[in-house]
């Protein structure tokens, strides 16, 4: 019996936020791909509400609404933000008004995203198998996974939007250079005594940043928390029960929208940096968290893997419309190239932060409040700062602006 052929001129490996995205660009611009995706795990919930949540920049998210695949009805609006150190007062704010625009960005649950994504590619004509990669052959005229099932796939390009585990970057041999921040990252769902009316809040520990993310529906009155904190911090907090994590986590808030009435339940994860030794091989490219890994304190991790995606699709987009091999190097460097000065500027900006609001030596704390207080003041110098975080300074593609 011979084994079962799929061919397509674009492989997806992963179905994720990254992949959907690309999968949905690539087919809005007639180019053929197929999505090879596992089996995905059911959505660990909080309070009936996923525990992996995405805070995406206006940019962004004004491009997935281009593409025809922002489901907003799902979707929180971040009208401002609101940072500030430890138990300093004053601090920074942003607002969307500054910006002229309706709001910085939206939160959204993963879940909703991918499906919405995943929808509107099939709808496009994208492909989707539910297997498993096994083995990879890059030829000079094509590429060939070999699938679990025992089906094979061929195509021009295999592109690895299988997150930091990923069998892609592995299977081609390609380094990964990082290290741990000895942190863990908890996620939950809490439900607010007020409506959070739009706005984030971030507050800055020696110990890691905590986040209260605002989410949609049932009143403005639930909301996303991701806590970052060190190694011993975070395992004391997973160990706590319900009570006396509760308690805890209403200290660190502080009384932010009239304060909790309830925390949903809790998931962890270890927080890391690093980056691919190469993000391109002939007939093979890595994008999102398969190529870079960063820091969630700023939430840039979706919204530079969304940006790896239309950066690509616009490059095979162009490259087909001029014959070209869409595996080729020469095209897929166009893509590195391009969003090498991005993805350094988050790294080199994200570690910066985190060094800086790690120190712990004498006075720093005040420090750390001063310089939020004066950037909030700089009114120009913290514009063009907002405009850079809300996405609208990048390289996104002009037809998906």
């Amino acid at each position: 019996m011979s084994e079962q052929l799929h061919t397509s001129e674009v492989v997806i490996i992963g179905g994720g936020i990254t992949g959907g995205t690309l999968a949905v660009a690539l087919a809005d611009a007639g180019v053929a791909v197929l999505v090879v995706e596992r089996a995905q795990p059911k959505p660990f919930l909080s309070l009936g509400r996923d525990c992996r949540v995405s805070t995406l920049c206006l940019g962004v998210v004004q491009a997935l609404e281009k593409l025809g695949a922002w489901p907003a009805e799902q979707a929180a609006s971040v009208r401002a933000m609101q940072i500030w150190e430890g138990e300093a007062a004053g601090g920074m704010e942003m607002h969307a008004a500054e910006l002229d625009a309706p709001a910085l960005g939206a939160v959204i649950e993963n879940r909703h995203l991918v499906a919405a994504l995943r929808a509107r590619a099939e709808a496009l004509g994208a492909r989707w198998l539910l297997d498993a990669p096994e083995a990879l052959e890059c030829g000079l005229d094509a590429a060939r996974l070999r699938l679990a099932s025992g089906a094979c796939v061929q195509a021009q390009l295999v592109v690895g939007a299988d997150g930091a585990r990923s069998w892609l970057r592995r299977q081609l041999d390609v380094a990964w250079l990082g290290r741990s921040y000895r942190q863990g990252g908890i996620t939950a769902t809490v439900r607010l005594a007020e409506p959070h009316r739009g706005i984030a809040y971030q507050r800055f520990f020696p110990t890691g940043p905590l986040a209260l993310l605002p989410l949609a529906g049932e009143e403005e009155r639930l909301a996303s928390i991701v806590w970052s904190a060190s190694d011993g911090l975070a395992e004391r907090l997973m160990r706590m029960d319900d009570a006396a994590f509760s308690q805890a986590l209403a200290e660190a808030l502080g009384p932010i929208a009239g304060g909790l009435v309830e925390v949903g339940a809790r998931a962890a994860f270890p927080l890391a940096r690093a980056v691919a030794a190469h993000w391109v091989r002939p007939r093979a490219a890595l994008i999102g968290d398969a190529a870079h890994l960063v820091h969630p304190l700023a939430g840039l991790g979706a919204n530079l893997g969304i940006r790896d995606a239309l950066a690509l699709a616009d490059e095979l987009s162009r490259a087909q419309a001029l014959g070209e091999d869409l595996g080729a190097m020469e095209v897929l460097a166009r893509y590195r190239d391009r969003r090498v000065a991005d993805i350094g500027l988050a790294l080199a900006g994200l570690e910066g932060l985190h060094q800086f609001f790690s120190l712990r030596w004498p006075g720093v704390s005040a420090l750390r409040a001063l310089g939020l207080s004066l950037f909030h003041n700089l009114v120009p110098v913290k514009v063009l700062a907002m405009r850079y975080a809300a996405g609208l300074a990048t390289d996104l593609p002009l037809i998906w602006r």
